[in-house]
């Protein structure tokens, strides 16, 4: 069964395949090809690897956020239904530990990246 439920979309790329690629006539529509112009599909200036990845950086933060408070909660909750039971206490405990030592990664992130451009001397 497993098989199959990975073989249908396998089959499914294959057949499209073909299709995608049948348009290689290289036409591109009245145009010189080198009066294409590519728009930069990110927000802002990103122009450079360090820009992108402080972009890459602050939508994870942005992200993160909702997720720690998540990991918070559920760490709680696990600590308060223990019930007594020493184990599920340590595991809430395990979860609250480790959604701060996450926190803490996430938002000294960008100061990580600072102290990296500024140890091999770059200047943007």
């Amino acid at each position: 069964m497993k098989r199959f439920i990975v073989t249908i979309p396998v089959l499914y790329v294959l057949s499209i395949a073909p299709s995608v690629f049948a348009n290689g006539t290289g036409d591109t529509g009245g145009a010189n090809p080198t009066d294409i112009q590519l728009t930069n599909p990110l927000s802002g200036n990103v122009n450079d690897v360090p820009s992108l990845l402080n972009k890459i950086i602050q939508y994870l933060q942005i992200i993160a956020v909702p997720l720690l408070t998540i990991a918070i909660i559920m760490g709680a909750f696990q600590m308060l239904t223990a019930g007594g039971d020493e184990a599920k206490f340590k595991k809430g405990k395990k979860t609250i530990t480790y959604a701060a030592i996450g926190a803490a990664v996430i938002m000294a992130a960008s100061g990580i990246i600072l102290i990296i451009k500024q140890f091999l001397g770059a200047t943007s």
